[in-house]
């Protein structure tokens, strides 16, 4: 039926992380690496300010490599060993922003 499909559409579709309320990123470690359009301090903060938390290096507890495009730097080639989500600045942003 129409509307029991609705539900398992709706429920797959979740976001992972909601946006715009504080603490989204709570419990989730982001690793920057390369040239930011944003400068990275103010990066860091808003991560911080959203309940995440900032590494300097790519290990099993990062949740998200933020990188602008693909490289050979080492923090690279270790996320996509480790399977952790490349994701761009605009798609940090994303998930940092407001409803």
């Amino acid at each position: 039926d129409l509307r029991e499909l609705q539900k398992v559409i709706r429920i797959q579709a979740k976001p992972v992380l909601k946006a715009g309320s504080p603490g989204n990123l709570s419990g989730k470690t982001f690793v920057l690496t390369g040239k930011m359009q944003n400068k990275r301090k103010n990066l860091e903060s808003q991560i911080e300010s959203a309940g995440g938390k900032v590494d300097g290096s790519v290990g099993e507890r990062t949740n998200f490599l933020v990188a602008n495009q693909k490289s050979s730097s080492g923090k690279f080639k270790k996320a996509e060993s480790l399977r952790i989500p490349i994701i761009s600045e605009d798609s940090l942003l994303d998930m940092l922003s407001s409803d």
